[in-house]
């Protein structure tokens, strides 16, 4: 993953599937990892299987529309190379 010029991905979708095979294959890439999805037992055994250096997780919902400004708040630190408002409405 040559192309892959990040340090640390937000990947949403990470508890299983593609999203989980995704992050796996990010970790062994030394990218740092925050794996986002609602399945806390699954996040727990990403973060245990990389160490907390690799992975690390946050159980959140993405469906819950009203959350999400929050949520990225919370979970992206400002200020970052972000260019555009936080609106999901």
């Amino acid at each position: 993953m040559a192309w892959l010029s990040f340090k640390h991905v937000l990947m949403v979708g990470a508890t299983s599937g593609i999203g989980y095979g995704m992050a796996q294959r990010l970790i062994k890439e030394s990218v740092k990892v925050t794996a986002v999805g609602r399945r806390q037992d699954r996040f727990n055994a990403l973060v245990s299987d990389n160490g907390t250096d690799r992975a690390s997780s946050d159980v959140f919902d993405i469906s819950n529309i009203d959350a999400i400004s929050s949520f990225v708040q919370r979970c992206v630190p400002f200020p970052s190379r972000c260019n555009r408002p936080l609106t999901f409405r």
